[in-house]
């Protein structure tokens, strides 16, 4: 597969395209790692509720990168048919919508199991954003772009942390976790509405 569409040499630095990018994996993600470590801040509470020991609460962390980690390769399959922005949309939608089914889970295991299942969505985001942003912007920019997405995971993984744990002093670990959930839906909307159409991308076709 080509590395980028023929005749398409990449948004320029500073252009409306190369802002949008930038702004859309910036935005992607938040979304990403504030949901993947959204309980980690809560994890005593969920402790308590479901009579579990803090290292079996904390599997509610492990459940969801274990996901993620093997989800990595069959997303990067899907998007190389697929495309990578509608990929992304893909795994950032379903990823969102699972993140809402945590908050209202009824057992531990079903946590887990919610939990593995949004790891899994939220694998289509790391494994697809840095190609997407490599077919989309100037090789030469290329490199400094993606410290925008790093730094969104950056904060993401804070904001998953320090969002939920505040809220559930004052209710509980469902409400601080929902409350990450919103962030990361605003998070997820403001990508879909910033990423440009894809012009680099060129889908795979087995030989």
């Amino acid at each position: 597969m080509s590395p980028s569409g023929a005749g398409w040499a990449g948004h320029a630095k500073g252009s409306v395209g190369y802002r949008r990018v930038l702004l859309a994996l910036f935005f992607a993600g938040i979304a990403t790692f504030a949901q993947l470590y959204s309980v980690q801040g809560v994890l005593p509470g969920l402790a308590r509720e479901f009579a579990v020991s803090p290292a079996d609460a904390a599997l509610t962390v492990s459940a969801a990168t274990l996901g993620l980690a093997l989800a990595v390769i069959p997303w990067s399959w899907v998007a190389d048919r697929a495309g990578r922005k509608r990929t992304m949309a893909w795994a950032i939608s379903a990823a969102v919508g699972l993140g809402f089914l945590v908050s209202a889970a009824p057992t531990f295991e079903t946590l887990l199991l919610i939990r593995f299942a949004e790891g899994a969505a939220l694998g289509g985001i790391p494994a697809v954003a840095l190609v997407y942003l490599h077919e989309e912007i100037q090789p030469l920019h290329a490199a400094v772009a993606a410290g925008t997405y790093v730094a969104g995971t950056t904060i993401g993984g804070l904001t998953g942390r320090i969002v939920a744990a505040p809220v559930a002093e004052f209710s509980d670990w469902r409400v601080g976790v929902l409350s990450v959930s919103g962030v990361a839906a605003l998070s997820a909307a403001a990508f879909l509405w910033l990423a440009p159409r894809p012009r680099g991308f060129e889908a795979f076709v087995p030989g």
